[in-house]
């Protein structure tokens, strides 16, 4: 991963953490999917590089829960343990503020449209809700189709066409 995409995941995560209600690895990862998927089916642009993988409970972004089980587990690198801590078992806790100049105005209001989505849920309302058909068509291969994230959240059949192409041309 390149260090800007870093930089951005941990200033989207930190940004995320300061904002929730509930701040556990759960809430935060469904937060950012749901914020990916409504910034996809409006502006057609990712929010994040990188994969979604279709995890058991739900969808999660392959960097950022590599990063969180990293520090959860004491592996990580300084520059992640100067942006959040793991607390108790599954809790997030952000020891610096969020870099702004990372998240543009459009990530931000989709960030806080997923906000207040996910802190009207309960963990096992959550999941549910996550268990859309693009985590259903990414469990065969594990990996997420960013067509399938991008239509679940209501992007029209040309949007989906320009971030596919977007997609390819970011792969060449």
């Amino acid at each position: 991963m390149k260090m800007t995409d870093k930089r951005n995941i941990l200033n989207l995560l930190v940004y995320i953490i300061d904002r929730v209600n509930t701040k556990d690895f759960h809430n935060v990862l469904k937060v950012l999917y749901w914020a990916e998927q409504e910034h996809l089916a409006k502006y057609g642009l990712r929010i994040t590089s990188g994969n979604y993988i279709a995890m058991p409970k739900g969808p999660v972004h392959q960097d950022l829960y590599s990063m969180i089980q990293a520090v959860n587990k004491n592996f990580a690198d300084s520059e992640l343990k100067e942006f959040f801590k793991v607390t108790g078992k599954y809790g997030l806790k952000s020891l610096k503020k969020a870099d702004l100049n990372y998240i543009s105005e459009s990530e931000k209001e989709c960030i806080n449209n997923a906000i207040r989505k996910s802190d009207s849920l309960s963990f096992d309302q959550r999941t549910k809700a996550s268990h859309d058909l693009a985590w259903k068509n990414g469990r065969k291969s594990s990996t997420m189709n960013i067509k399938d994230i991008a239509k679940v959240g209501g992007a029209n059949n040309e949007l989906i066409k320009h971030i596919v192409e977007q997609s390819e041309w970011a792969i060449v």
